[in-house]
Formats: C-alpha cells, structure tokens, sequence
C-alpha cells in the first residue's frame, strides 16, 4: 500500500463534478477514479502509523470535489468534499461540507460530516430533506467499448442484463440494466459495412 503513494498521482479536476435530481431531492456527487483510488489508499493508513502521506494532500489533492448546485431558483449552495483525520476514531475519512455562499465564514456552514462511497446520508437544507450520494465517475465511453461492453460503466459489475435490440436506418440501440447497483443505459451500435456477401448466379446470369 504504501508504495502506491509513490507512484505518480493522475491529475484531476474537482470542479463541478455533480448531478441534481430536484424532483427526487438527490444530489449526486461525482468522484474521479483516479481520486477514489487516492482515497481508498489513505483510508487504509492509521494516521499514527508513521506513513509519511504529505504526497496525498500535496497541491490541494485532499480535495476530491467541489462546486456550487442550485437547489431551487435563487437558492444555492456551495459544497467541498475532502480527506480527512477524523479525531473521533482517528482514521482518514471523507468529509463532505455544505456552505450558503451568500454567507461569509462559519456562519455560512450548512453541513459537516463524514461521508463514504457506500452509505447515502440525508440532510435538511433550507428546510427540505435532501439525499446525497457519493459516486465513482462512469468509465468512458472509449474505455466502454474496450470492454466490449461487458461491466457496467458505473460499478464496474458484470451482472447486467440487455434488453430488445432496436434497429433504425444504420444503427440500433439496445436497453442495458446493471442488477448491481440499479444503473440503466442504451448500448448502440452504427452499420459499418457488410461481409459474408454471397452473390447469386440466377441474378449475375441475368445480368
């Protein structure tokens, strides 16, 4: 584990990383791989354990997310996901906190509290309850196709199911299902050419 800090850290941005459901008051947050995996490496350090983890949080990389989402029309809020020292059992955490932009320093602090991957919180803000989710940034779509769209792109899991393929001039789509961690997606698919042509010899006498 430790020589994973030593390794070269991918870079990434934690600007606006988010997704909104304001009909089903959920917020989504999402996490870069290359910052999860950040996050899964500190979090397997005791902070006493002597580890030297500067390399973690050097160039502000203790921040995995930050942005600001408008809940309502004029209503905003500003929010910032960082690694942690949790003092109550002295381990590295994620902690999520949640400000009211138009309100300058603590006075303006709506939320702070540790937050994982696995475990959705509920929080009130501004007097309605809102969920709030953690994560892993989908795979791309390039890194789909290597697959040969055998995981989901946002678990990662192989336990998906394909529905009827539907087909429409020079392409099709089909209805993917991940019956891991609920996700839905279309698979398409574009007319490349053709191959295995046989010719027949009644229409080339014809001719």
């Amino acid at each position: 584990m430790a020589n994973a800090l030593s390794q070269p850290l991918t870079p990434w941005s934690a600007d606006h990383r988010h997704q909104l459901d304001r009909d089903a008051r959920s917020i989504f947050i999402l996490l870069p791989r290359s910052a999860v995996a950040l996050a899964n490496v500190v979090g397997s350090f005791h902070p006493d354990s002597g580890i030297d983890l500067s390399e973690a949080f050097r160039d502000g990389r203790g921040v995995l997310a930050k942005g600001r989402l408008e809940l309502d029309e004029g209503v905003e809020v500003s929010y910032e996901l960082t690694l942690c020292d949790a003092a109550s059992d002295n381990a590295f955490k994620l902690e999520l906190t949640i400000f009211d932009p138009a309100v300058d320093g603590d006075a303006g602090e709506l939320h702070r509290g540790v937050v994982t991957l696995d475990s959705p919180i509920t929080i009130s803000l501004f007097g309605d309850g809102w969920t709030i989710a953690l994560i892993e940034e989908p795979i791309t779509e390039d890194e789909y196709g290597q697959r040969q769209g055998s995981v989901c792109p946002v678990c990662t899991s192989d336990q998906i199911e394909g529905g009827r393929i539907e087909v429409d001039g020079g392409g099709a789509w089909q209805p993917i299902a991940c019956n891991h961690c609920g996700s839905t997606w279309d698979d398409d698919f574009k007319l490349t050419g053709y191959s295995r042509l046989s010719i027949s010899r009644e229409d080339a006498a014809n001719d």
